[in-house]
């Protein structure tokens, strides 16, 4: 009888397949090392063009700068700029009245009749506006209260209400303090 010895051939065969994985494992790590130093001589490549095309942009920005400062219409130049900064804050912080009356037009009722106007930067505005009637004065005033002319006109307050003769009739005239957007006055909101 002859003998079989298993033991053996289970070592013959466990060890051609650690030796492939081995294997396939080292080229592995071989591909991914050589990846990496590829990685980094392209970086180190990049940063090299990279830092010379800086020192060329900073050449030509010190060229242009020693030329501009050596130009003979500089200080006119300067002067000139100096002054559209003065003129464009002198716009920005312009106001601009016209921007309130269309506005003041639009919350008006076609009743009303504007005796007395008086608009101040801070945005305080007092109105003496005459309607026919008390009633109309409850309207005028109720327009104040939607949200869309709360955005320009809000803490609108009675001052005074009085009865004044008309040629044909009397009429009530009230006066007004209220607050408007003192940035519409300044240019459009944006």
């Amino acid at each position: 009888m002859s003998e079989i010895n298993l033991l053996q051939n289970e070592g013959k065969s466990g060890g051609e397949n650690t030796g492939l994985i081995a294997r396939l494992v080292s080229r592995l790590l071989i591909l991914l090392l050589v990846l990496a130093l590829l990685g980094y001589a392209g970086l180190y490549v990049y940063n090299m063009m990279t830092t010379k095309k800086l020192a060329t942009v900073k050449d030509s920005v010190k060229a242009d700068q020693s030329e501009a400062l050596s130009n003979k219409d500089r200080n006119e130049l300067v002067t000139r700029q100096e002054q559209m900064l003065q003129l464009k804050t002198f716009v920005d912080n312009h106001l601009y009245w016209s921007y309130l009356l269309p506005e003041l037009a639009r919350v008006t009722l076609k009743s009303a009749k504007y005796t007395a106007i008086e608009a101040h930067s801070d945005g305080n505005l007092n109105l003496s506006v005459t309607l026919p009637s008390y009633q109309e004065i409850d309207k005028y005033l109720q327009i104040f209260d939607l949200p869309e002319y709360n955005q320009q006109f809000s803490n609108v307050r009675i001052v005074n209400l009085s009865n004044v003769q008309t040629k044909d009739s009397v009429e009530t005239q009230v006066e007004l303090q209220l607050t408007f957007n003192p940035s519409y006055i300044k240019g459009r909101l944006k």
